[in-house]
């Protein structure tokens, strides 16, 4: 008995279903998860990445503070308001010992730039310069004598402000009037020739970015030390780790993206799978286009290939299409610009056509940031000119890296110009199988994601359905033997697209199709239509009321006529297997049986057509209503059955990357362990034309059992004669070129090796397709198991990074803080603006206002103008066209410009206070981020106790609950120590109670008010966008949890204990 696994992989979650051979569902379900994004790494890296910078930095001027504070004997801790003119002072005159130390901690402060990357050639936000422009201009300024301190005091003392984007300076001028500023004070303080290299030393140390975080004594898997398999320290290249291992040869690196051999392996795979007028590009052709177009620097495309091939566009098939269906082929950035750059300085002749120089370049551009580095390198390893190494050093882009290396790039790349041959083919003749996965001898599948180029959506989803996949083998084995495995493993893996996007991508397609209902509804007057009739109606608006084939005129009461019409499968559907709009016409009854099998070429070639070809040509290409796809179907020259093979793998085989990674993970983990499981990733608008022939719900997105039921249609498509078939032409199979016997006999479409005449009866015979049918009508009646994934993570973030000043009053005898926020640019007049808002405030509530209870007199010229400009939506715009900005109020009214107020937003809740800022009024952490909530009972009443992240502590090796902070928590929440603890609730948990004497299930999502005793709860078998409370202080009983496992088996949870370690 053969048992097929399906599995439907979603950005939020994983479906699975395992089939037998008779449709008998062993089992089936969900799995669900938080969804995976990668706005959240990209924050915390930047935040981590700023708290690493503040630690050293703080560090440092710590040092030097300690240092100088012990040879000058004073603390140094003197505050000083223009130490500008403390530094200028200091180069010639003697400073006291508090001046020197702020003069010193102040450049230890601002230390210049380092090095000038790509990225400061751009022009900076507010300039007309770039970074590097401004710094050359500065730097100008310095002459013999004259220190960065000399042009910021000028700067100071003509505009009032010296910081901006105009205040850069590199790190050798700083460090140049550091040197001078010691070697004068020296002859003062004699101690300070002592310790001048020691403060240089500490002054000039900065952590490369090419060695990350850690060091030898501190090792961490993020930096160049780590520890390896036997805990012994080693250091690693942190660049090449990143830059990740060759999708072929795990112990070679990427090549570089731009790189003249990579981008000549994307063209060369691109031109490859062209077809003009049903024949492959020649290998001459392919060199011409190289030499006469990529090495001159000029893009290939369609007009391109046409002109070199003397074909017509519209001949041209196989091509690459981007959002806007229009054609792409891969780009030579990186070569175009270094030719570029060649050109600028009179040396094109070094760059053009140099293959193996482009990509030592690359090589260069891509791993080294610093320009500096760039230029020394491209003159010593290269041999360039210092000129054209300047130039070339200076180039932006080069960031990025190919998922193969250039061994596995330069193996196949002569026969990819030599043959018609994809890279797949290619590969699979020399026998490369890609990644070489290590898996252990216990058959767990396992794998490290690190190398792959997805985001972390699709990891997240790979990595659960590796838990999801292993408990299906271990429950098959359980139910059916030891030795018992998989026939098939299929897998559908959702598009990239996150939920937000998926849901902006419905809302436009349901409004172009409210549209296109419109449109036919006043057509036909509002008349009753079934799908088939709307169907027939949309295609007939689409083409201009003419049989597609004949061009013969039809009315829209032909509709409704039995028999006169048909909607016809452009490329004939058992070859394309496409049931998409693009691939459907509405034609004559007659044309449609004329034309049987065929495309519509091969149809009007035959001479049974009613027009000509190039009338029926000029017709497409004319008809706007028409999508590229429709017109490369309609206008396709080549013989479908040769290109069966082809066609099976646009609409059937999922190619893209993260597919492609999900087969091979999964083929290399049965390749392993010798297990004879046949592995498949399918396109999920292949079944499409059956999932409308078994009418399944158009709702079914309401609930998450359409998952499991998604898993439970691909694994029965799998099982049907149908796909057994397509296997056997070459989908899915190793062998690329066992097509041979596939014929075409008078139209029609036959194996020769069984005499089955494959037409459109293939997707309708009972033997091959309706099992399949049936099936599917069934499966909307099995319940799935549900999994809701839990996050007991200990350090996620503590609560929201933004920072909340606070302000107290008095009120009524008694103090009450608030949060103080502000509106900003209180003089932009778009949608929403500040102003607005801010007049709303002054009229109706302004003892909000912050000005109005400490600078009434400010709040009055608000008034004013306010009363001033009463029609106006925003005054203080309209004021500042007449009068120029608002100035805070002085006697002589040149106080300084407003443009922004602050006012108190709400009264101060639950927050933590911010301990690094000082000042009378505290900023607060607000949103404090929960990692459980625990349940106490305290008779008949349940009481919540919320245990936040920031109380735990990581204390040798693990995450510990602070056991101070918790009770003293329980204390403040009126828990007595009589109350017993019932639970610990962590996001995802299964619980269930008893309501009114309903025993109900739900998910467990978060504290929602712990003075009220709610948390708020999700559905388990559905999504909602509502907020769902749950008051369980008094109104349930009987409050459960639950362990539920990887395929939703639920285990009650009993005696729970009181657990402090939370190390996971």
């Amino acid at each position: 008995m053969g048992y097929i696994l399906g599995l439907d992989i979603g950005v939020a979650s994983v479906g699975y279903a395992i089939i037998d051979e008779n449709y008998n569902v062993l089992i089936s379900g969900v799995r669900l998860f938080r969804e995976g994004t990668a706005e959240e790494n990209v924050a915390r890296r930047g935040f981590r990445s700023i708290r690493r910078s503040m630690r050293r930095n703080r560090h440092r001027l710590d040092r030097l503070k300690e240092l100088l504070s012990s040879a000058l004997g004073v603390s140094g801790d003197q505050f000083y308001t223009n130490l500008y003119e403390i530094r200028v002072r200091g180069l010639s005159n003697k400073l006291s010992p508090d001046e020197l130390i702020a003069a010193i901690i102040q450049l230890a402060k601002h230390r210049g730039i380092f090095y000038l990357s790509p990225e400061d050639l751009a022009t900076e936000d507010g300039s007309n310069q770039s970074s590097a422009d401004i710094i050359r201009t500065n730097e100008n300024k310095l002459k013999d004598g004259i220190y960065p301190c000399h042009v910021q005091l000028e700067k100071l003392n003509t505009t009032g402000k010296v910081r901006g984007i105009e205040n850069k300076f590199t790190h050798g001028s700083y460090r140049s009037e550091l040197i001078k500023l010691l070697e004068v004070q020296s002859s003062f303080y004699p101690k300070l020739k002592g310790i001048m290299d020691e403060v240089l030393c500490i002054y000039d140390s900065k952590r490369e970015y090419y060695e990350g975080p850690g060091s030898y004594k501190s090792p961490t898997p993020y930096g160049s030390y780590q520890l390896d398999e036997s805990g012994n320290v080693i250091k690693i290249n942190l660049i090449d780790k990143m830059r990740g291992t060759c999708t072929y040869f795990p112990d070679e690196l990427r090549a570089p993206k731009w790189s003249y051999s990579a981008c000549l392996f994307n063209l060369l795979n691109d031109l490859n799978n062209l077809t003009i007028q049903g024949v492959k590009i020649t290998e001459v052709q392919k060199q011409e286009l190289i030499s006469e177009y990529v090495n001159k620097g000029k893009s290939v495309t369609i007009p391109a290939i046409a002109k070199v091939c003397s074909a017509k566009k519209e001949d041209i098939f196989g091509f690459r299409i981007d959002k806007s269906e229009k054609p792409i082929f891969t780009k030579f950035e990186g070569y175009n610009e270094l030719l570029k750059i060649a050109k600028s300085v009179s040396e094109e002749d070094a760059i053009e056509g140099k293959k193996q120089l482009v990509d030592d370049i690359s090589e260069i551009l891509t791993k080294e940031k610093s320009i500096d580095v760039r230029e020394r390198k491209l003159v010593d390893d290269l041999n360039l000119s210092t000129s054209l190494a300047k130039e070339i050093a200076k180039s932006g882009g080069f960031t990025t890296y190919h998922s193969l290396s250039f061994k596995a790039i330069n193996l196949i790349l002569d026969d990819l110009l030599k043959t018609s041959k994809n890279q797949m083919e290619l590969f699979t003749e020399a026998g490369i199988k890609p990644y070489n996965h290590k898996f252990s001898q216990n058959y767990q599948l396992s794998a490290n994601l690190s190398d792959w180029i997805v985001s972390p959506v699709v990891k997240r989803s790979i990595n659960e359905t590796i838990k999801v996949f292993n408990a299906l083998r271990k429950y098959l084995k359980t139910q059916n033997g030891d030795d018992t495995e998989f026939s098939d493993v299929v897998v559908e893996l959702a598009r990239e697209k996150n939920s937000q996007e998926k849901k902006d991508l419905i809302k436009k397609i349901q409004k172009a199709n409210e549209e296109k209902r419109y449109k036919i509804m006043e057509l036909v007057k509002n008349r009753k239509l079934t799908s088939a009739e709307f169907e027939r109606i949309n295609l007939l608006l689409e083409q201009d009321f003419k049989c597609a084939y004949s061009l013969a005129p039809i009315e829209l009461s032909d509709v409704f006529k039995a028999g006169l019409l048909e909607v016809d499968h452009i490329i004939p559907l058992s070859i394309s297997l496409s049931d998409a709009q693009s691939n459907k016409v509405l034609v004559y009854q007659g044309e449609n049986q004329a034309k049987g099998q065929r495309s519509p070429f091969q149809y009007f070639s035959s001479g049974k057509a009613k027009i000509t070809f190039e009338r029926f040509k000029e017709y497409v290409t004319k008809n706007l209503s028409f999508s590229n796809a429709k017109k490369r179907n309609l206008l396709y020259l080549g013989n479908p059955v040769e290109d069966m093979k082809g066609f099976i793998d646009r609409n059937l085989v999922d190619t893209r990357y993260a597919s492609r990674e999900t087969y091979n993970l999964l083929k290399s983990f049965f390749d392993y362990h010798n297990i004879n499981t046949k592995v498949k990733v399918i396109n999920g608008s292949a079944t499409s034309y059956f999932r409308k022939k078994a009418y399944l719900s158009k709702n079914r997105e309401e609930t998450y059992a359409h998952h499991a039921q998604d898993a439970m249609i691909i694994a029965g498509f799998v099982n049907t004669k149908l796909m057994k078939f397509f296997s056997k032409i070459g989908a899915f199979s190793e062998s690329l070129n066992n097509k041979d016997s596939i014929v075409e006999v008078d139209g029609n479409i036959i194996n020769s090796e069984t005499g089955e005449v494959l037409e459109q009866e293939l997707f309708d015979k009972s033997e091959n397709v309706s099992n399949y049918i049936q099936f599917l009508k069934c499966i909307e009646s099995i319940e799935p198991l549900y999994s809701h994934k839990v996050d007991r993570k200990p350090n996620r973030a503590l609560y929201d990074q933004q920072i909340k000043a606070t302000r107290s009053f008095v009120e009524v005898n008694k103090e009450v803080t608030y949060i103080i926020t502000k509106y900003s640019d209180i003089y932009n007049t778009g949608t929403g603006n500040s102003g607005s808002k801010l007049k709303k405030m002054i009229l109706e509530s302004p003892d909000k206002l912050l000005m109005y209870h400490h600078d009434y007199k400010t709040f009055e010229i608000f008034l004013k103008i306010v009363e001033q400009y009463v029609e106006e939506s925003n005054p203080f715009a309209a004021y500042k066209e007449d009068h120029g900005p608002i100035r805070k109020y002085s006697k002589k009214g040149n106080g300084p410009i407003i443009e922004s107020v602050k006012f108190r937003e709400k009264q101060l809740g639950s927050h933590r206070v911010n301990t690094k800022q000082q000042g009378n009024n505290k900023s607060v952490f607000l949103k404090i981020k929960s990692l459980r909530t625990d349940i106490y009972q305290e008779g008949k009443n349940y009481l919540v106790l919320n245990v936040p992240y920031d109380m735990v502590q990581f204390i040798n090796g693990k995450y510990l609950i602070n056991q101070s902070q918790y009770y003293k928590a329980k204390k403040n929440q009126n828990i007595s120590e009589d109350a017993k603890f019932v639970t610990s609730l962590y996001r995802g948990d299964f619980i269930s109670y008893e309501y009114k004497g309903e025993v109900l299930s739900c998910i467990f999502k978060c504290m929602n008010s712990e003075k009220e005793h709610k948390v708020e709860i999700s559905f388990i078998d559905r999504p909602t966008n509502k907020q769902v409370r749950l008051s369980i202080k008094t109104s349930i009983k009987n409050l459960t949890r639950y362990n539920i496992d990887v395929l939703g088996n639920k285990y009650k949870v009993t005696d729970e204990k009181l657990e402090f370690d939370v190390t996971i």
